[in-house]
């Protein structure tokens, strides 16, 4: 099992975010989460130098600016996560029962329930997936985040909101669009892990600072 690392994600309770601006806002974010990644492997890529022959100084700013791009990546991460928790908030005022369809959803997938968090306290929503892939990349990981997304923007078609004949309920496109927020939010932890992996990156401060950049911009109140 992966270390214990709970992702605290809250309710942006000093917004007002409904369904549609925070579809819009996931799709924002997934966008600058793959910007962020390629910027990420473009540097790599343009100084993969041999660093015996850079100064101390030019090896400094190198590191610098690569924990830029690397800082940069896991933030746009946690943001997507940000998102779908936000979107399960709206949903879970339109009175559907969040924590059931997880558990169905967990039942669906055969997951091991000892080892995932996903609980909801004090407007906040606690979470901790084990990876589901250890040989997951940035970029395949990331393709498959953008594979639900376009599986949430199907849905519309499905229920008759673009004029077609309605082949599903509101309710069954409804569990279909959380289910693949969980695939999201599973994602998410599978790319942490594998950056966690390469860099050594601290989780813990990770999903504290996230917290912190919330507050601090207004978004919420804890």
């Amino acid at each position: 099992m992966e270390e214990n690392y709970v992702m605290k994600l809250p309710e942006l309770n000093c917004l007002r975010p409904n369904e549609q601006t925070t579809f819009r806002k996931l799709v924002e974010e997934i966008a600058e989460c793959n910007t962020s990644i390629e910027e990420l492997r473009e540097y790599e890529e343009q100084n993969n130098t041999n660093c015996l022959l850079l100064s101390d100084k030019e090896v400094v700013m190198l590191r610098e600016i690569y924990k830029v791009r690397l800082n940069n990546v896991m933030g746009e991460i946690m943001d997507i996560a940000q998102v779908c928790a936000s979107q399960l908030f709206v949903f879970g005022n339109y009175n559907i029962n969040i924590q059931m369809l997880f558990n169905e959803y967990m039942k669906q997938n055969a997951r091991n329930e000892n080892q995932i968090i996903f609980q909801l306290k004090n407007n906040c929503r606690y979470i901790h997936f084990e990876s589901t892939n250890n040989c997951a990349t940035l970029e395949k990981t990331m393709n498959l985040i953008i594979l639900s997304m376009g599986k949430i923007a199907q849905l519309g078609k499905f229920t008759g909101d673009n004029g077609e004949i309605p082949t599903i309920s509101k309710e069954t496109s409804n569990k279909k669009y959380v289910y693949e927020l969980f695939e999201i939010m599973q994602n998410c932890f599978n790319l942490l892990y594998s950056i966690e992996e390469k860099y050594h990156i601290n989780m813990e401060k990770l999903f504290d600072e996230h917290v912190e950049k919330l507050v601090k911009k207004g978004y919420c109140k804890l």
